[in-house]
Order: C-alpha cells, then sequence, then structure tokens
C-alpha cells in the first residue's frame, strides 16, 4: 500500500469511527423507489432474503434465527409463515400462520427483527390494496431513522408491490417493518434487503452522497 493509500485509508477510518459514534447527526435517505435505493448502494452488495429457499409452509417463531435474520416479534398469537396465498415477487413470500392457517398481516401488524451484522441499508417490498387518498402508510422504522411509502402518490413498483427502503451514515442492527391501524388493506412482505456497513473507504464516499442528497431536499424545502 503507497503512503498516499495509506493515509486516504487512515482518513477514512477516521471518518468512519465519527460517522457512527454520532447517531443523533445521523444523515439518512428514505427511498420508496428500489432503482434509486440500489443506486444509492454507492457498489456495496446487498443480501436479499427472498424467502425462495425455505420450505413452502415453514414456520417462522418468533426469536427465530434464518439466513442472518432474528425475528424478535411477530404479532401476538401468530408466527411467520413462508407461503404463496397472495401476491409475490418469486413463488414465496412472508405472511403470518394464524389459527393454523395462512394470512395477511392486518392493518396496525409489525414485525422486528435484529440482523447478525451492522446494516447502513434496508429495504422490504410490501404487497398491499394501495389507497392514493391517505398519508404514506407502510413503513421501515429503525434506530437511525424512519421511511415511509404507499398512499399519495406512491404507485406500485412490481405488480401490487410497494417498496420502502433506508439508507443512513450510521449503523444499526434493528429493524422494524409494518403498515398503521390506517392501512387501507393487509399486506405480506418480499424481498427483505440489508447491506451490511461497507469499507472505510466506500463508506466515505457513500456518507458524501448522502450528505448531498440530504442538502439537496433541504434546498428543495425551503
Amino acid at each position: 500500500m503507497t503512503k498516499v493509500n495509506a493515509l486516504f485509508m487512515a482518513a477514512a477510518a477516521g471518518l468512519v469511527a465519527m460517522l457512527f459514534a454520532a447517531p443523533a447527526t445521523a444523515a439518512f435517505v428514505a427511498y420508496d423507489d428500489p432503482i434509486a435505493f440500489a443506486a444509492g448502494l454507492g457498489g456495496a452488495t446487498p443480501l436479499v432474503e427472498d424467502y425462495e429457499g425455505l420450505a413452502l409452509g415453514s414456520l417462522i417463531p418468533t426469536g427465530s434465527t434464518v439466513d442472518g435474520i432474528t425475528y424478535d416479534t411477530f404479532p401476538a398469537g401468530t408466527a411467520g409463515l413462508v407461503g404463496r396465498s397472495f401476491n409475490r415477487i418469486g413463488n414465496q413470500s412472508l405472511e403470518l400462520q394464524r389459527d393454523s392457517v395462512g394470512s395477511f398481516f392486518f392493518p396496525g401488524d409489525s414485525f422486528s427483527v435484529t440482523f447478525g451484522a451492522p446494516m447502513f441499508a434496508v429495504g422490504i417490498y410490501f404487497n398491499v390494496v394501495n389507497d392514493n387518498t391517505l398519508a404514506p402508510y407502510l413503513f421501515i422504522n429503525t434506530p437511525v431513522g424512519t421511511a415511509t411509502g404507499g398512499g399519495i402518490g406512491d404507485a406500485p413498483d412490481v405488480s401490487t408491490l410497494f417498496f420502502v427502503g433506508l439508507i443512513s451514515d450510521t449503523s444499526f442492527t434493528t429493524a422494524t417493518f409494518g403498515a398503521t391501524a390506517g392501512s387501507p388493506s393487509g399486506y405480506n412482505v418480499d424481498n427483505l434487503t440489508r447491506a451490511a456497513v461497507p469499507e472505510p473507504a466506500t463508506l466515505a464516499l457513500l456518507s458524501i452522497g448522502l450528505a448531498g442528497l440530504a442538502a439537496s431536499r433541504r434546498r428543495r424545502l425551503n
């Protein structure tokens, strides 16, 4: 490694330490467009839980860890269910088991997960009947911020599925996915996507891009 590269990596590492030490000043960008979300990853390779590798009809009880994701909470009396009862991407998606049968998550339901490593990005598709008269009602909530989708101004990204995503300059290990109680229908989810904290140089470039996006957003709002 040359001296210049070594200095750059040291500076980038310092920036990473500074970014991840100050969650109160975290910058994040919310997405309702999967193409923009993919571009915002800055070359990082995402991990996608598409539920295709799991047996059809298999259950994911609360507390289970599957493919590096621990499902901490589901609505009371339910378990995650790998099914194909509803519209989805591919052959299978995540539904719920209610009273021994498959079902939607109901309006107001949510589920929470813990990732096996720090993440800087997370996204998911909700299959839901949209109502363009409502305020956004689909959400991902993380310790660094909340992203929303569905409702006014949002159109399906794949068939009847709506994407919601978030990219942050501060790492997180937990996320909650859900729909508000005023949602127009129940939902199932697919392609839970996350990206682990990248190498320092990549993260430095990512944080510069996030800062630019945040500044651009502030200018539009002012």
